[in-house]
């Protein structure tokens, strides 16, 4: 448990920056973190596997809550790669950053690097940590020999940056020897693979691909001759199993093996044979990377580990049956290639293919994937369905069996013909009846007593349309979830969560549950988010209970009632606890309910109140214009303070927002059926907001020219009216269309143009005669 003394705090802590970014297996170093609101005695949430002792500072240190100074030794075993790094105060969890380690020494850009004559020395092997700002370039100068073979790698994307790098290298004359942008097997990030030509100095560029301003903008140049690859197969298998994993690419003249890394466990053979790892029972995907006696800087790879039955392509792929649910692994070998798969069907079954590939960051292939009816061996296949990447990096596709079809042929290849043996990928089909997924958007979240944290789950429907209920589990007591009702066809919904007042402050993971379904069939998903490219393992969503908030604003009414024209006022009142006793602001937040995410609707005004320093209570006012549609809204309020220096805020409950016109006619009794020169009487009611005082002006208009109905005005003392309305004896039988319209003066409105309400439409019956009834006999 963290304990805390001193000052109130209530900010939760954000990382900004690591100093360095990376470090070298069996080395000792300064490590500071950098951000805001951090504590000299915060809780470290790492993997690293490092000794880390903190370094004492003086209580009054003008950066005290801004770095946080580490001295950290890295152990000499340790697995390359990047390792999360987050911290945890009494007020809650902080980003992630990600840092690096390696085999490689380390130093840091310094100085002016910015044009060829103002080259940074180095001497191979090193590892550079460098930053770059808008339309920076960073140069670098080495001696090397003939025949020297170098890697020249820049590790940015992959390591959490902003960067997009581009990598240059020229010879002393500034003649340009070669250039990469995106490197295969390394996503966005750039590598160049040199035999040096002569002896003699080189210089290395690195800057931004787009010339942008990336934020972060640090990044890590490894120069060396270490081994790496550019892909891996298969590229993934079922958890808890055991598959041999073979490099592909790269330079891999020399030894190696395979490597689980850090998230995994399992063991691996040595050589260029392919190596038999033993997958985790959980998570998502493992980080697999050569282990070499070379130096070690090439970070590993994503292995993906699922829940499904797995298999490789066999050598005929023509041969192989794919079934829905069993995830085949195979490869375009050669450019070209076409990978055929047939698949037994039903007619009207409702079928979701996947492939993929290049989104795993471990395969080249930019996938094609087409449906076609028949069978492999007749060879007179009709295409039915096709998808590439789309508006993704892999292709998706929902498919519905035409009548009549009971055998497919599922066809993979690569958009441009191109084939090698690092253009691995992963088909599954899998049945869309009645089945979705949930995706939490958030990578983290905080959760105070008394305060409100919105957390958005996003929908992916898989055949299933109907209404979904989010929840957490039954045995999570201390922490309390608010709505989370996701209507059918919606893809989108918010969990409001809260703590309650005795739970204990704890980091934890907290599964997102959606149920759906009758209660006599009910089925429910388990949400997956972002955070699970960073937490392979993770469970749910990494989450602390922070400490209460030292403010708690309350609001005399739950629903607001708006009249058009007019305002309203809610009154607010705060309770303040110990150093809270500043101004404090109140002001509409947009709404985490779907459709509109404005705070107010629009013609609202207002919204904001201050509760002055030293008192409990406010008064928000709105307006509404009179062009605000009616409707009846989610109202989201938060309240900031400042406590110690540092910002304080607290979601208030959410209040209803209700607009409405301020009066509205209606018509009691229809007017009866009136006769060619005669009369006949509609009697209808005004209903008024009590605000709207005003005279209402009921007319009708539309009428034939032989109909009549004089205006009728009603005084604010009066609730009914009645219209007396005239027919000559040249007016037609049948029935006529009358519009009512209502129109008042508002007050301080322009006497050019009247409020009105929407039209009200009734019916007028002219007939021969007006039928009576015969008086009943006593």
């Amino acid at each position: 448990m963290l304990v805390y003394t001193g000052a109130l705090q209530a900010a939760p802590p954000v990382l900004k920056n690591l100093e360095p970014h990376g470090g070298q297996t069996g080395q000792t170093f300064a490590l500071t973190l950098v951000g805001d609101y951090l504590r000299p005695d915060a809780e470290i949430i790492t993997t690293l596997p490092v000794a880390m002792e903190r370094v004492k500072r003086a209580p009054d240190a003008k950066d005290l809550h801004t770095h946080l100074p580490l001295m950290v030794t890295v152990r000499a075993d340790a697995a390359v790669g990047v390792y999360p790094v987050r911290i945890r105060t009494a007020d809650g969890l902080s980003n992630v950053m990600l840092f690096s380690i390696s085999d490689l020494p380390e130093v840091t850009e310094s100085g002016a690097n910015e044009t060829v004559a103002q080259t940074q020395t180095i001497q191979a092997p090193v590892v550079i940590n460098g930053t770059l700002s808008a339309a920076d370039q960073d140069h670098y100068r080495l001696s090397a020999e003939a025949g020297d073979r170098l890697v020249f790698e820049v590790e940015a994307d992959r390591a959490g940056s902003g960067v997009d790098p581009a990598i240059m290298l020229f010879d002393a004359a500034g003649r340009e020897l070669a250039v990469n942008d995106d490197a295969p097997g390394l996503g966005i990030d750039a590598r160049i693979d040199m035999v040096i030509p002569a002896d003699g100095a080189y210089v290395i560029r690195v800057h931004d691909a787009t010339y942008g301003s990336p934020s972060p903008n640090f990044y890590r140049l490894k120069v060396g001759n270490f081994p790496y690859c550019e892909g891996i197969f298969p590229l993934g298998w079922t958890r808890g199993g055991a598959v041999n994993v073979s490099f592909v690419g790269g330079n891999l003249a020399s030894t190696g093996h395979a490597s689980t890394g850090h998230a995994s466990s399992g063991h691996a053979s040595s050589g260029l044979e392919p190596a038999s790892l033993l997958l985790p029972d959980h998570g998502r995907w493992m980080p697999v990377g050569l282990e070499t006696d070379a130096p070690r800087a090439a970070l590993p790879f994503r292995f993906v580990v699922s829940q499904n039955p797995e298999m490789i392509e066999p050598d005929e792929p023509a041969s192989c049956k794919l079934v829905a649910g069993t995830v085949i692994n195979g490869r375009l070998t050669q450019p070209g290639e076409i990978d055929r798969y047939a698949m037994a069907v039903t007619p009207g079954q409702r079928l979701r293919f996947s492939l993929d590939a290049a989104s795993l960051g471990t395969s080249q292939l930019d996938g094609l994937l087409t449906i076609f009816s028949g069978n492999i061996k007749n060879g007179d296949n009709n295409q039915l369905a096709s998808a590439d990447d789309g508006r993704g990096l892999d292709p998706r596709l929902n498919f519905d069996v035409p009548a009549g079809v009971t055998e497919i042929v599922v066809a993979v290849e690569d958009l441009h013909r191109r084939g090698g043996p690092a253009f691995g990928y992963r088909l599954c089909a899998m049945s869309r009846d009645d089945d979705f997924a949930l995706n939490v958007e958030s990578s983290f979240v905080n959760i105070a007593p008394g305060d409100r944290t919105p957390l958005k789950i996003s929908v992916d429907r898989r055949g299933y349309n109907g209404a979904i209920q989010l929840a957490l589990p039954a045995d999570i007591a201390d922490i309390t979830a608010i709505g989370g009702a996701i209507p059918a066809g919606q893809n989108e919904g918010y969990l409001m969560l809260s703590a309650t007042g005795a739970a204990t402050p704890r980091s934890l993971e907290l599964p997102i549950l959606g149920y759906a379904g009758p209660a006599t069939k009910q089925f429910s998903r388990t949400a997956t988010g972002r955070y699970a490219e960073t937490f392979p393992a993770a469970t749910g969503v990494p989450a602390a209970v922070c400490a209460k908030k030292p403010i708690t604003v309350t609001a005399a009414t739950r629903t607001v009632r708006l009249v058009q024209t007019f305002s309203s006022k809610v009154k607010f009142t705060v309770q303040r606890d110990n150093g809270a006793d500043g101004e404090i602001k109140i002001e509409s937040i947009p709404r985490p309910i779907g459709g509109d995410r404005t705070p107010l609707p629009n013609g609202v005004s207002g919204g904001t109140a201050t509760i002055k320093k030293d008192t409990a209570e406010a008064e928000i006012e709105l307006t509404a214009g009179e062009t605000v549609r009616p409707t009846r809204q989610t109202w989201l309020l938060g309240a900031t303070t400042t406590v110690a220096g540092e910002p304080v805020t607290v979601i208030l409950p959410k209040m209803t927002l209700e607009i409405v016109r301020p009066f509205a006619v209606e018509i009691l009794t229809a007017a009866p059926p009136v006769v060619p020169g005669g009369e006949t009487k509609l009697v209808g009611l005004v209903r008024r907001e009590p605000q709207f005082k005003q005279e209402v002006t009921i007319a009708m208009r539309d009428l034939p020219p032989t109909v009549t109905a004089e205006p009728v005005t009603v005084t604010p003392d009066q609730v009914t009216f009645e219209m007396v309305i005239g027919a000559t004896d040249k007016t037609e039988l049948g029935d006529i269309k009358a519009i009512l319209k209502a129109t008042t003066h508002m007050p301080g409105r322009k006497q050019t143009k009247d409020y009105e309400l929407p039209d009200l439409e009734t019916q007028l019956e002219v007939v021969k005669e007006i039928a009576t009834q015969p008086a009943k006999a006593e």
